[in-house]
């Protein structure tokens, strides 16, 4: 059974509005210190009053050059946190010929953001930004359905629900989260708000179409549901 999944609203707000500044993510989520990691590490988080719970913010983005098309090239990127001497505050990854869509590259984005860190050892809720309103509405409210209906869609054609192997192995790591006493939700935001992972997903799909088809791909690698290496790889 899968694991019910909520939306973030920023201050209890259902609409953002653009111009808004007290809604943004860096309005909302400021500078935090790990209790648990390195004094020198940073995360965009929240500390509730008594420092009791927190909250955590990652953001992610996926892309891909010729989406669609003959030779594609996909990216995805998470930022989690700022740049410091001691670590980069986000991750880009050049992704294989297996995720050549915009759309598998933003659910793989989520699925390698979850996967990177043990989270539940810094958080208490993690809020997964993105301004796919596919893969928020995918996790929130549509996959139940999907199960229910043997993974078909609503329509009147019933057709097969796109990506079902990535949808899967994201609902499998947000349940192992949630086991792990860390909640997940999602938040819907612009694009605009969205800058920097969208900057870096696009980098690591410009890089993968200029190491070319059989070129070298940045990959994350995990062990179990926690991220153990990074390494480049041969296709």
């Amino acid at each position: 059974m899968a694991p019910t999944v909520h939306r973030f609203y920023p201050n209890d707000q259902t609409e953002y509005d653009l111009c808004d500044l007290a809604q943004t993510p860096e309005a909302i989520f400021g500078r935090i210190r790990s209790v648990h990691g390195p004094p020198s590490q940073l995360y965009y988080g929240q500390v509730s009053r008594g420092g009791h719970n927190s909250t955590g913010l990652i953001q992610t983005d996926g892309a891909c050059i010729n989406n669609g098309k003959e030779r594609p090239f996909p990216g995805a990127a998470f930022v989690y946190g700022p740049w410091t001497p001691t670590d980069a505050g986000s991750v880009e990854i050049q992704l294989g010929a297996e995720y050549a869509t915009s759309n598998r590259a933003e659910l793989k984005a989520v699925i390698d953001a979850l996967a990177f860190r043990s989270w539940w050892t810094i958080f208490d809720r993690l809020v997964i930004a993105t301004d796919s309103e596919l893969v928020v509405r995918g996790c929130t409210e549509l996959y139940d359905a999907w199960e229910k209906q043997g993974w078909r869609t609503r329509s009147a054609r019933s057709e097969p629900v796109k990506n079902r192997d990535l949808w899967v192995e994201l609902m499998r790591r947000i349940d192992f989260v949630g086991k792990m006493a860390c909640e997940v939700a999602f938040w819907k935001i612009p694009r605009e708000w969205n800058a920097k992972a969208d900057a870096l997903a696009k980098r690591a799909a410009s890089a993968a179409a200029e190491a070319g088809p059989y070129g070298k791909r940045f990959h994350v690698l995990s062990l179990g549901m926690s991220v153990v290496a990074s390494t480049y790889t041969d296709f």
